[in-house]
């Protein structure tokens, strides 16, 4: 992941009053990955280690969005049917997460998804940096899974 796509996050945080939680260690994320038994996408690592989420985590929804980013020590692993998902975010007090999907492996990316409230997986993004993109871009369909509508049909 681009600093300069951090910096964006943040500055995007910043004009919504919204401040980051301040960077993990490397050493605590090699730490996560060593009791969870997963590697975590790279772009997601420079994440971690630059914004950790936001300052009040899964208890802020000071962005317009009403989307809580979360900390590292907020989240565990989930298994969802046969993939492992790691939470990072939430719209609304967990109406959905945003989860991205863990491997054993080490890898430069690794796709995003809403984990809807009835257990479903919906694919939003090919990986961190590209949900990141969508969301200082407000796109509605990365954010809530939905496909813009087009008005009323004749």
């Amino acid at each position: 992941m681009e600093k300069s796509l951090l910096t964006r996050l943040s500055t995007a945080w910043a004009a919504e009053d919204v401040r980051p939680a301040g960077p993990v260690a490397p050493d605590a994320i090699a730490a996560f990955e060593r009791r969870h038994n997963v590697s975590l996408p790279r772009d997601f690592r420079v994440y971690l280690e630059t914004l950790n989420g936001t300052q009040g985590g899964r208890n802020e929804m000071g962005n317009k969005e009403t989307i809580a980013f979360w900390h590292l020590d907020q989240s565990d692993p989930e298994d969802v049917g046969a993939v492992r998902v790691l939470p990072f975010a939430d719209f609304l007090i967990d109406s959905h997460r945003y989860v991205i999907l863990l491997t054993w492996e080490p890898g430069e990316s690794a796709p995003v998804f809403i984990h809807a409230g009835d257990g479903r997986l919906i694919r939003i993004a090919d990986s961190f940096s590209d949900f990141v993109r969508a969301y200082i871009a407000g796109d509605e369909e990365v954010l809530h899974g939905v496909r813009a509508s087009r008005g009323p049909s004749a």
